[in-house]
């Protein structure tokens, strides 16, 4: 079952590159997260729609084990897991 949303199209971005982009709603929580669980951080990949919702950000978590996806949304103030 695919993270992200099937009816959009991604593209993946740096962590830096996203900061320069975005500093709203729920920009701290992957700040918390990196200090708090630096191994999960280390293991997130970054991306921005380019089809909907293009000011999202949008995180996916991926091992073997366990997967999720985290997704802030500047324009409800909203944190999606």
């Amino acid at each position: 079952m695919p993270l992200l949303p099937a009816d959009s199209t991604f593209v993946e971005e740096d962590y830096k590159d996203l900061l320069n982009r975005y500093s709203g709603f729920g920009i701290g929580l992957f700040s918390q997260i990196d200090d708090q669980l630096p191994s999960v951080f280390n293991r997130l990949r970054f991306f921005r729609s380019v089809t909907y919702q293009t000011a999202d950000i949008y995180a996916t978590y991926e091992t073997s084990e366990k997967a999720f996806a985290i997704q802030l949304d500047p324009d409800i103030e909203v944190i999606c897991l």
